[in-house]
């Protein structure tokens, strides 16, 4: 703790709601304005349990004690420096509730100038980011609000076009072959990544659950069968030796594989090939 920024642990079952932050943080601010004349008695301590202060957590006491009073506000035993006037605090601020322990959590606040310039920086980086927008500080807010729901709309837009292209689009080509007996598939689908794969694989394994799919978007490649319709198939020794002999890494069960490979940009060509040549 110093003038500028304190730190304070107390007992609590739950987190604290960010409306029941600003109530503290308004009283303590109140409590600032009041400009109360704070007290500081030394006394038994007894005499100090007879009138009401208040012990924190399960620190010891000698038989006198150093009790604090706040009048209207608070009276706790204390043995630090404090303000003789709660207006000297001129200003105070949450920055963080945190929970530390089971049933203990922190607030960490600024005071005087720490809170001042707190303020200080909140307000250049809002000043910051309406120039940024192009809009007055005002409506940031606003802006920033519509520009979230713009981007909604657009990734509702690009999952629909994602779907589109699992289920089979003009950047797709296919090319076919054979592995050890078994109807081999390759689907190279440009610029796609590891959940467009998966999302293909699932289409194509239940469009054709005859065959052993490789879906390519290198290096990213996912394998995938219909382990009941290809029993003597498995989608993760054919990647693992896949990619053993053209270089990359991968694995998985049966069913579904996963990994990178390396085909030096001829793609299906160079898998329909090393498929071929195991038989």
């Amino acid at each position: 703790m110093t003038a500028e920024k304190l730190r304070f642990d107390f007992s609590h079952n739950k987190s604290i709601t960010p409306a029941e932050l600003q109530q503290i943080e308004d009283w303590v601010n109140q409590a600032i304005e009041s400009e109360t004349r704070v007290s500081h008695d030394e006394m038994s301590l007894a005499d100090a349990q007879k009138r009401g202060a208040l012990a924190l957590f399960s620190e010891k006491y000698g038989d006198r004690v150093r009790v604090l009073d706040v009048p209207g506000l608070s009276v706790e035993f204390c043995g630090g420096t404090h303000v003789a006037n709660t207006g000297e605090i001129r200003l105070f601020k949450i920055l963080s509730d945190s929970a530390v322990a089971a049933g203990t959590r922190r607030v960490e606040a600024v005071t005087r100038a720490g809170a001042i310039g707190y303020y200080k920086t909140q307000a250049e980086a809002l000043g910051r980011l309406a120039q940024t927008l192009k809009t007055p500080t005002d409506l940031v807010e606003d802006r920033v609000a519509k520009i979230l729901d713009r981007e909604r709309t657009l990734e509702k837009e690009i999952e629909k076009l994602r779907r589109q292209l699992a289920q089979g689009g003009s950047s797709e080509s296919v090319s076919k072959g054979s592995y050890q007996g078994v109807p081999l598939e390759v689907h190279v689908l440009e610029g796609a990544d590891a959940a467009l794969l998966r999302e293909k694989g699932d289409a194509v394994r239940k469009a054709n659950p005859a065959a052993m799919h490789v879906i390519l978007a290198e290096p990213l490649v996912l394998v995938t069968l219909d382990s009941a319709q290809v029993p003597q198939g498995h989608a993760g020794n054919f990647l693992k030796d896949l990619t053993k002999d053209l270089g990359g890494r991968g694995g998985g069960q049966q069913q579904t594989a996963q990994g990178q490979v390396q085909t030096g940009g001829e793609g299906a060509k160079k898998i329909l090939d090393w498929a071929q040549a195991r038989g």
